[in-house]
């Protein structure tokens, strides 16, 4: 078994950040509520910091991690009600289509690439059609002193704190476009929902709806089929010309 490199600091976590996630948090609340979504699932838990905040009558909330000492954290603080589970997001914990809504919060920097499309692809089949993922993370740092400062300096210190592979990752994530990066590789379509830490951090919704994914897989496909068209024109035409 890996070594939890929150062991140190699980303790101390929400004294630490929970000022700079409140709003974040509270906007992912507000987005909920106005959806109607009662059956959600946080797949990085941590703490339980979000699932704290999503806590009011007639909502199912289920919080999964792989660290046990933040999970521990999360037991003391929330209520026996919310439903907390030591797993490993790249598992698929609960039935496809069981929840109406999934949060990945800071859940996907610190992994693997690999690890990241496994915890979507999880996530997106526990959804029902017409529900959302959340997604809140590190986003491409903006040219603004405040962007600069909080994305070339404070951040990047936190994450060497929690240790080389997490750092190892995080530097990976950055590089490779960060949450803009991930969407795109992914072709994956989103609301946003919120930027803060001076735009440091995007939280967007992507919607669960396999209609779309066809239409734009066929858009693809056509998209596709007309290039190879348009080369064998071309290419027609050059030997005409010879």
């Amino acid at each position: 078994m890996k070594p939890d490199t929150y062991q140190k600091i699980a303790d101390y976590y929400e004294m630490l950040f929970s000022f700079f996630l409140k709003g974040l948090r509270s906007d992912i609340c507000t987005y909920i509520f106005h959806k109607g979504y009662k059956r959600v699932i946080d797949a990085c838990c941590g703490t339980g910091g979000q699932l704290l905040q999503l806590k009011r009558s007639g909502m199912e909330l289920y919080g999964i991690d792989n660290s046990p000492f933040m999970l521990e954290q999360a037991r003391k603080a929330c209520p026996p009600d919310i439903e907390l589970r030591l797993l490993d997001a790249e598992r698929q914990a609960y039935d496809d289509a069981f929840f109406d809504c999934a949060i990945i919060s800071f859940g996907l920097h610190e992994k693997h690439p690999t690890a990241n499309h496994i915890i979507y692809s999880n996530c997106k089949k526990m959804i029902r059609q017409g529900g959302s993922i959340i997604i809140a993370d590190y986003n491409l740092v903006p040219s603004h002193l405040s962007g600069v400062l909080i994305g070339k300096c404070l951040i990047p210190l936190i994450e060497r704190c929690a240790g080389k592979e997490h750092f190892t990752n995080y530097n990976r994530w950055m590089q490779q476009g960060a949450l803009e990066g991930f969407l795109a590789r992914h072709q994956i379509t989103t609301d946003i929902i919120t930027q803060p830490l001076s735009r440091t951090v995007l939280c967007c919704a992507v919607k669960v709806d396999d209609s779309l994914d066809s239409y734009s897989q066929s858009f693809g496909l056509l998209e596709q089929s007309l290039r190879t068209k348009k080369q064998q024109i071309h290419a027609k035409h050059h030997e005409a010309q010879e």
